[in-house]
């Protein structure tokens, strides 16, 4: 059976045994196990069991992987079959300040001699997350502006060295094609004139 992570997969529990079986004095249990033999947990492959009507198994996997084996099991009966999950395609890749890609920025301004940070986020959830993220051009007087993977948080860390606009591309390894842009326009901190004279509104 394949399947494609993300997606429920349905399977109904037929041609039971006689007739007058009950789930309830004859469970059903399912386990599955990769290819090497280790038990799959509910981070790699959700299973729910569900004898009310009739029975039905659903399987949801949460990655990929490849020939993993699906045990059904009752008291008297056994029956296995091989399952092989595939990540969904990439459809999108934005700059958010969630992790979960509830927002989506595309123009951003900073201050000068801080930093800017924010997510990268791909979806659907379970497509290859992989991605480059680069400085795709800066004001020409830039030359140490950096862009930095901070592992603690998962943010990107833009700093800045100059005033100006710079572009941030973000890029899926899975699908170059899917890309997105994130402009930062970085200004100067205002003094305390100007901000309470209600010039300044950048921040």
């Amino acid at each position: 059976i394949k399947v494609v992570a993300g997606e429920e997969k349905r399977l109904s529990i037929a041609e039971i045994l006689p007739e007058t079986a009950m789930f309830k004095l004859d469970t059903i249990e399912v386990t599955a196990v990769d290819e090497d033999g280790n038990p799959l947990d509910e981070d790699s492959l959700y299973v729910d069991v569900n004898t009310y009507y009739g029975g039905e198994i659903t399987l949801e996997a949460k990655g990929a992987f490849e020939n993993a084996v699906v045990t059904v099991k009752s008291n008297k009966v056994v029956k296995t079959f091989k399952l092989t999950a595939t990540l969904p395609p990439v459809e999108s890749i934005v700059a958010s300040n969630s992790m979960y890609g509830y927002t989506t920025i595309t123009t951003a301004e900073m201050y000068f001699d801080t930093t800017y940070s924010f997510y990268a986020v791909i979806a659907p959830e379970y497509a290859d997350s992989a991605y480059t993220a680069s400085i795709k051009s800066k004001p020409q007087e830039s030359t140490t502006a950096s862009l930095v993977f901070e592992q603690s948080s998962g943010k990107e860390v833009f700093t800045p060295d100059v005033l100006g606009t710079y572009v941030i591309e973000l890029v899926s390894v899975a699908d170059n094609t899917v890309k997105a842009e994130l402009t930062i326009n970085v200004v100067a901190k205002p003094d305390l004139t100007q901000k309470f004279s209600g010039q300044y509104s950048a921040g």
